[in-house]
């Protein structure tokens, strides 16, 4: 089994929320990253938690728990399930799919010269090989719908759009919204309650050898890019190999601040969460 050289984790809060709705474990040879949302209903428990907060906390619970016995699958589904039995605990009408809670999970296993990896929604994972290739084992996006409307709305001549926040903005992208969260583990997948979600799990084992990196990260720490379609992640690791993923975090928030109406990078809020983890092997 190859060494774990180094294990670096970052998260930083910095959406719209007033707490972080992603959540992150690192347990022995298991890791993952959940990148939460909230349902379109203005839900909080007593102690200030939205509904996206408590999806992803409730999903690394589950990994953390059942990991060493159960498959990665297996997490998943248990996942899904006690966030669906949460739900109905506080009252969510889970006839409505706009409104249900959800979690991306970007999850990896290592093992003696191989790894296990499990990916749902679209936090990425990604491996750097010991010459600085990298392969994208797993990502999916399904905002390239509200960010086509968006691009086009931002680029309107009103004065107060600010991304999704703009009261200008959002009473436009919402249809288009709840379209999309409607067509959950229908066209893409995520964990939110529906046991559908288990035909949109994406898992694999991959080989460790000649791999010096493994990233698992949350959406926000994509850099944004003017091309919607098409994610080119060069730039990401060409950061991250110079400075880990705090440079690749310095990199996106100096972007996000120096166009805050999201009318150059467009993209759907100001700034998101941003989570990520990396083993580093030898």
């Amino acid at each position: 089994m190859k060494n774990i050289f180094s294990i670096e984790a970052i998260s930083d809060a910095k959406s719209s929320h007033s707490l972080n709705e992603d959540s992150f474990f690192i347990s022995g040879n298991i890791f993952g990253v959940f990148d939460g949302a909230t349902g379109l209903n203005p839900f909080k428990d007593s102690e200030g938690r939205t509904g996206g907060y408590l999806a992803a906390s409730i999903a690394k619970d589950a990994f953390v728990k059942d990991g060493f016995t159960l498959s990665l699958k297996q997490c998943a589904i248990h996942a899904n399930d006690r966030i669906a039995d949460t739900m109905k605990e506080v009252g969510i009408d889970l006839n409505k799919k706009e409104f249900l809670w959800s979690t991306s999970a970007a999850v990896v296993k290592i093992n003696n010269d191989t790894f296990e990896w499990l990916g749902i929604g679209d936090s990425p994972i990604i491996v750097i090989y010991a010459d600085n290739s990298f392969k994208v084992i797993y990502y999916h996006d399904h905002d390239y719908e509200s960010l086509s409307l968006a691009k086009a709305l931002v680029n309107s001549p009103a004065d107060d759009v600010l991304c999704l926040e703009s009261p200008y903005l959002r009473p436009q992208l919402l249809p288009t919204i709840i379209k999309i969260r409607q067509e959950s583990n229908i066209k893409y997948g995520i964990l939110n309650g529906e046991s559908s979600m288990v035909y949109f799990l994406r898992m694999g084992t991959e080989s460790l050898e000649k791999i010096k990196h493994i990233l698992t990260f949350s959406d926000g720490l994509i850099i944004p890019s003017k091309e919607l379609k098409d994610k080119n992640f060069s730039k990401l690791v060409s950061i991250f190999l110079e400075g880990g993923f705090s440079k690749v975090l310095k990199y996106v928030r100096k972007l996000e601040d120096s166009d805050q109406n999201c009318s150059k990078y467009i993209r759907l809020k100001q700034h998101d969460d941003a989570t990520g983890i990396n083993f580093s092997l030898k």
